[in-house]
C-alpha cells in the first residue's frame, strides 16, 4: 500500500465526521491487508456491505458498532468490538473478545474466541451452505423469546466445533440445533435452554467429550436434554444430568455410543432409543432417573438394539433398570441394582446377558421380567437378594418366565435371597439349566 493511501486513510479515521467509516473501508484497496485501529464510541454500518476486503477493526476502548453489516467475499477480524448483527457469505470472519447479539454465515469460515453472543430475539448464531463454525473460550447465552423455539446455536449442511464454552439459558428454543451437519462439543457446558440443551437431525454426526449437558428442558414438557434422530452421536467422558422434565439422551433412527459417561438425575428416563437404533453403553453409570410416581425406566429400548458393558445402571426414582421391547439387548460385566420396579424387563425380545450381577431390585416384581415372545441367555452371572414388598400375594422372584413361547438358556448362573431364583409361570417353558445354583429354589419347572 502506498505512503499517501495511508495516510489518507488514517486522517478520515481521526476526523471522524459523517460517513469517514464508510470512506475509509471504500479506500481500501481489494484483498489489501489493513488494521483499522477505532477509537472509543459508535459506529454505525447499517445496511452496509464490506466487499472483497482484508480488513481488521480493532477497539481502542470501548467500540459499538450498530445495525446490520453485510460482508461478501472478504476476509475481516473484529477484535474488542460490540455489534448488533454480522451476516457473511463467502467469506471468512474472526471475532476476537467481542459481545454481539447476532451473527449469520452462508459458504462462510466463523471463527468466534473470548466472545460473547447474547441478547438477540432470535437465533444467536446461524451457519449453513457448507460453512464452518468454530467457537472458542466464548458465551452464547439468552437468545431467543418466550414461547417460540429459536435454537440459539443453528448448524445446517455445516460445521461446528464448539469448545471450552459455555451455551446457556436460552429464551425458550434449543441450545444447539444441527441439521445434516457435523459438530463437535469439547469441553464445554450446555444448560438451562428452555428447549432441548442439543438436537441433531437428517444424517448428523454429534460428538461430545468432556463436557456436561444439564438443566435444560422445561417442567412438565418432555424435552429431553439430547435428542437425536436419524444421525450418529458419541459422548465420551461426559455427563447429562438434571433435566427439567424430561428424558437425558433420546434416540430415533439413529446410533448413540455412551463411553465413559454418567447420565443421571433426569426426570424423565435417562436413555431412550427407538426405531431401529442402536445403542452402546461402556465404562458408563446411569443412575438415579425418573420422577416419583412415575414408571420410567433408566434406560428404555423399543424396536432397537442395546449393548450394555462394564457399565452400572442403578437407583432408578421409581422405575425398572433397563426395559426392551422388541429388541436385541446384550449385558457384559455390568450392574443392574437398587430399582424400584424390575431390574431388567423384556417382551418380545432376546437378551444375552453374561458376567453380570443383577440384585436388589423389585418391590412385589421380579428383578428380571420375561415377556411374550423373548429369548434369553444367561452366564456367569449372579441374581440375588430381590427387594421386598409390602403385598403379601406378590412374589419377588429372581427370573420370571411369563409364557411358555419364551426360550430361556440359563449357565452358571447362582440365584439367592429371592422369593424363588426361578419362576416359570406356564406349563411347557423351554428352559436349557447348566451348572447353576438356586440356593432359593425353582418354581413350575
Amino acid at each position: 500500500m502506498h505512503h499517501d493511501k495511508e495516510e489518507e486513510i488514517y486522517s478520515l479515521l481521526l476526523r471522524q465526521e459523517g460517513d469517514y467509516f464508510k470512506e475509509v473501508i471504500e479506500k481500501t484497496p481489494d484483498k489489501k491487508v489493513l488494521i483499522l485501529p477505532l477509537k472509543p464510541g459508535t459506529y454505525n454500518l447499517d445496511g452496509y456491505t464490506i466487499k472483497n476486503k482484508k480488513l481488521a477493526f480493532k477497539g481502542l476502548g470501548e467500540v459499538n458498532i450498530i445495525g446490520s453489516i453485510n460482508i461478501e467475499g472478504s476476509e475481516i477480524i473484529f477484535e474488542n468490538i460490540q455489534f448488533e448483527k454480522v451476516s457473511a457469505k463467502g467469506s471468512e470472519v474472526v471475532f476476537n473478545n467481542c459481545k454481539g447479539k447476532e451473527i449469520q454465515g452462508k459458504a462462510s469460515q466463523i471463527m468466534i474466541n473470548g466472545s460473547e453472543i447474547h441478547g438477540n430475539e432470535e437465533n444467536g448464531i446461524v451457519v449453513e451452505e457448507n460453512s464452518t463454525l468454530k467457537i472458542n473460550d466464548s458465551k452464547v447465552y439468552e437468545n431467543g423469546k418466550e414461547g417460540q423455539n429459536y435454537p440459539q446455536i443453528w448448524v445446517e449442511n455445516s460445521k461446528a466445533d464448539i469448545s471450552t464454552s459455555l451455551v446457556y439459558d436460552s429464551k425458550g428454543g434449543t441450545g444447539i440445533y444441527g441439521k445434516a451437519s457435523q459438530i463437535t462439543i469439547n469441553g464445554s457446558e450446555i444448560h438451562g435452554n428452555g428447549g432441548r440443551g442439543i438436537e441433531v437431525v437428517e444424517n448428523s454426526t454429534l460428538e461430545i467429550k468432556d463436557s456436561k449437558v444439564y438443566e435444560n428442558g422445561k417442567e412438565g414438557q418432555n424435552y429431553p436434554q439430547i435428542w437425536v434422530e436419524n444421525s450418529k452421536a458419541e459422548i465420551v467422558n461426559s455427563l447429562v444430568y438434571d433435566s427439567k422434565g424430561g428424558t437425558g439422551i433420546y434416540g430415533t433412527a439413529s446410533q448413540i455410543m455412551i463411553n465413559g459417561s454418567e447420565i443421571h438425575g433426569n426426570e424423565g428416563r435417562g436413555i431412550k432409543v427407538v426405531e431401529n437404533s442402536t445403542l452402546k453403553i461402556k465404562d458408563s453409570r446411569v443412575y438415579e432417573n425418573g420422577t416419583k410416581g412415575q414408571s420410567y425406566s433408566q434406560i428404555y429400548i423399543e424396536n432397537s438394539e442395546a449393548d450394555i458393558s462394564t457399565s452400572l445402571v442403578y437407583n432408578s426414582i421409581d422405575g425398572t433398570g433397563i426395559y426392551g421391547i422388541a429388541s436385541q439387548i446384550t449385558i457384559t460385566n455390568s450392574e443392574v441394582y437398587g430399582h424400584y420396579s424390575n431390574g431388567i424387563y423384556i417382551s418380545d425380545s432376546t437378551l444375552v446377558m453374561e458376567g453380570s450381577q443383577v440384585y436388589k431390585n423389585g418391590y412385589d416384581v421380579s428383578q428380571i421380567d420375561i415377556y411374550g415372545k423373548s429369548e434369553v441367555k444367561i452366564k456367569n452371572s449372579m441374581i440375588y437378594e430381590a427387594k421386598k414388598g409390602g403385598d403379601p400375594f406378590c412374589s419377588q422372584y429372581g427370573i420370571y418366565i411369563s409364557n411358555s413361547a419364551s426360550k430361556v438358556e440359563l449357565e452358571n448362573v447362582k440365584t439367592w435371597g429371592n422369593d424363588s431364583g426361578l419362576k416359570c409361570n406356564q406349563y411347557g417353558t423351554s428352559v436349557l439349566i447348566k451348572n447353576c445354583e438356586f440356593k432359593d429354589g425353582t418354581t413350575g419347572l
